[in-house]
């Protein structure tokens, strides 16, 4: 009996250890999700499952709205190798387009393969670009 009390208390002890970790575990994940400043948008078949609040910022769209757009609405998709990124266009709540440089993975969701979508604004990057551009054009001529 005393052996049963003991072995009983042992995993009471690691049951308690390990829902501590996951819990830390949890919290640290929903920090960075929600302190990035990078889109995320999971979808399966372009159709959203998870969104951050960085997409409601980029797009302008509420949390409700991205849950029942597709992501073709809010990109023009490409095809590319699982997580190569590449460039394109985002649309904004009032039908403005920015762009955007997008990085795709597969990832496990709820026990099931999904995709998630990075989305960062290059608004400053591309215009900076721009003005190097014309900068070198005025040199050169």
């Amino acid at each position: 009996m005393g052996r049963l009390v003991t072995a009983f208390n042992r995993m009471a002890k690691q049951i308690n250890m390990q829902t501590q970790e996951l819990k830390n575990r949890e919290e640290r994940l929903s920090h960075f999700y929600s302190a990035t400043t990078d889109g995320i948008f999971v979808h399966l078949q372009g159709k959203p499952l998870l969104v951050n609040k960085a997409m409601e910022l980029l797009t302008g769209l509420t949390e409700q709205q991205l849950m029942a757009t597709s992501l073709t609405e809010i990109i023009q998709c490409k095809t590319t190798k699982d997580g190569a990124s590449y460039e394109t266009l985002a649309k904004k709540a009032d039908g403005a387009f920015f762009p955007v440089e997008i990085q795709e993975g597969e990832i496990e969701y709820k026990s099931q393969k999904v995709k998630a979508c990075i989305i960062r604004n290059i608004s400053r990057r591309k215009s900076v670009e721009e003005a190097l551009e014309y900068e070198r054009k005025q040199r050169l001529s």
